[in-house]
């Protein structure tokens, strides 16, 4: 029994749990692309590009291993049909378009989550980050019963600040504070970075709305394979929502 759904599906895009959606040579060659987009990528992360293909497979192996004992949630996040693609094309239905993982922490002693997302370069700018939240969000809330969400991002990262500055204002959230030298950098050989933080309560989704826009575990998003880099046909609704 697991207690994430292993899919969902927003307007643009749909979430699979990235290590049934994705092998590691697959994801080794999509995050590796572009060592320099990579490394801009995870410049404002606490991750670093993986090194080589067994990096990739004892990565996805934690994510399952972590997945198992309900404590922290990834999914591979690709496009739906329709959506352009990085060289503008429409995805079609069948192709598999990997832009990047959503993430969850659950804390349960503290009835909270965390919640991250990473897109590959090609990718930014599209709103796909806020695009995700809710959906994580509906995850916290509805499903796990928990009562803060909360997201945070590094100073200097005006992108990010960007984007949760805008979905945390659509629940009613706040900003919780800035933390100095919060998160150690280089194993403690940079300086540490400062930490801005964000919470959304349960009360404040609810009394927003909730997030309709959101399906969990869909009958039309592909469930489990056992062999998840297989690009055959798949029903998902024949088009962007």
């Amino acid at each position: 029994m697991t207690v994430f759904p292993e899919t969902m599906r927003t307007p643009r895009l749909r979430y699979e749990r990235v290590d049934d959606a994705v092998d590691a040579f697959e994801r080794y060659e999509w995050t590796r692309g572009s060592r320099d987009a990579r490394d801009r990528e995870t410049r404002y992360v606490t991750t670093s590009p993986d090194a080589h293909p067994k990096v990739t497979a004892d990565v996805l192996d934690d994510h399952g291993d972590a997945w198992e004992d309900h404590e922290h949630a990834t999914w591979a996040i690709l496009l739906r049909p329709g959506e352009p693609d990085a060289d503008g094309d429409p995805v079609e239905a069948g192709d598999r378009v990997h832009v990047g993982m959503a993430m969850l922490d659950a804390l349960w002693e503290k009835r909270r989550v965390h919640t991250g997302v990473e897109l590959h370069k090609p990718y930014w700018g599209r709103g796909y980050a806020g695009e995700r939240a809710p959906a994580l969000l509906q995850v916290a809330f509805d499903v796990l019963d928990l009562e803060v969400a909360s997201v945070a991002h590094f100073a200097g990262n005006e992108n990010s600040r960007s984007q949760m500055e805008g979905w945390v204002d659509r629940f009613g959230g706040r900003e919780d504070g800035y933390f100095r030298n919060w998160v150690p950098r280089d194993g403690g050989d940079s300086d540490p970075w400062d930490l801005r933080s964000y919470s959304i309560t349960a009360d404040d989704y609810r009394d927003a709305g909730g997030a309709s826009e959101v399906d969990l575990d869909p009958a039309d998003v592909p469930k489990r394979t056992t062999e998840p880099t297989d690009l055959g046909p798949v029903d998902d609704g024949g088009g962007s929502a």
